[in-house]
């Protein structure tokens, strides 16, 4: 009877290793650029399409 408790034991022991090395990781942020005052040029964002524009269904021309 020991043996089977071993290995339950053993079992629930590999399932709890899995899990922990599978959760996803809790990204880390540096400190310097989460106080950095350093900002993006102000036409940096010029060329970036909206959603609206980049969802929007393409026009085709039939010749």
């Amino acid at each position: 009877m020991g043996w089977v408790f071993l290995q339950v034991f053993l079992a629930f022991g590999v399932g709890v290793l899995i899990v922990w090395w599978t959760w996803p990781k809790t990204p880390k942020i540096p400190k310097a650029s989460a106080t950095s005052s350093v900002s993006a040029p102000s036409g940096a964002l010029k060329d970036v399409p909206s959603n609206e524009q980049k969802d929007a269904p393409k026009k085709i021309d039939e010749a």
